[in-house]
């Protein structure tokens, strides 16, 4: 059995990852921002996946996939599946709301504009509605689950970092919703002064919906989607060797 802490850290990790590369985008940001730096701002955005992925840390976004594949599969219970999800998710809040405190201690943010791109981006995921949130984190979720899945089939660490790289660039240019990238981002704007139109009550009306549409789209529309695709291709590749097997006996039965 692990102890709280030794569970507790990988899932820290990711926070601190995630925190690093939006302080690099939004210490850059402008109120206007034109192409060139949002083009910018989703490249340095792809980095933390990449980080995780290799520094080994957990992803609550990611671990829903995860842990509703072992769960099919019957290699972990239910009682598994969500202990690691709350274990997961509490480890990156923890993890955002600490270092969101460190940046706050240190004053990089104290004297920017009322419409500083930190301030531009949290107001509006606050204002979007509670449907557009939750489709917002399905499609999200959907496409950072693909950029965990998809470079495990790959062999070359190139080409796993840059379909890594292309596929979360989809998604934050896509303007989706990640539950614990928006951790990240509303502790860091809470955490220094701030208007008074981004407060706890717009964090919770983002955080809800987002987390269950991530939930929905790591769990059911990968997890669940894959599991059953791959039991229907072992159905298939065991009735053709089936048919194989059989048409091997009767060409023998044929020829005697």
């Amino acid at each position: 059995m692990e102890e709280p802490f030794q569970i507790l850290d990988p899932y820290y990790i990711v926070s601190r990852l995630v925190n690093l590369s939006i302080i690099i985008v939004c210490s850059v940001g402008l109120s206007s921002i034109p192409i060139t730096n949002r083009f910018s701002g989703n490249t340095n955005k792809n980095k933390p996946l990449v980080l995780i992925m290799y520094g080994e840390a957990e992803l609550f976004t990611g671990n829903t996939m995860y842990f509703t594949i072992s769960t099919l599969q019957k290699e972990t219970t239910i009682k598994d599946m969500l202990r690691n999800w709350l274990a997961c998710y509490s480890g990156n809040l923890l993890g955002a709301v600490f270092f969101a405190f460190l940046i706050s201690q240190s004053g990089v943010f104290d004297h920017i504009s009322r419409d500083h791109l930190l301030f531009v981006v949290a107001e509006t995921k606050m204002q979007a509605t509670a449907t557009q949130l939750f489709f917002k984190g399905i499609l999200c979720n959907w496409l950072v689950c693909l950029a965990i899945f998809i470079p495990m089939q790959m062999k070359e660490d190139i080409a796993k970092i840059f379909s890594m790289i292309l596929i979360v660039f989809i998604f934050f240019a896509s303007g989706y919703e990640h539950s614990i990238a928006n951790f990240v981002l509303f502790s860091i704007a809470l955490a220094v002064p701030h208007p008074e139109t981004i407060n706890i009550a717009g964090v919770m009306h983002n955080i809800i919906p987002v987390t269950l549409g991530n939930i929905v789209g790591g769990a059911l529309f990968m997890g669940a989607l894959y599991t059953y695709l791959a039991s229907q291709n072992e159905a298939h590749v065991s009735s053709k060797q089936s048919v194989v097997r059989y048409l091997f006996r009767k060409e023998k039965i044929l020829n005697k």
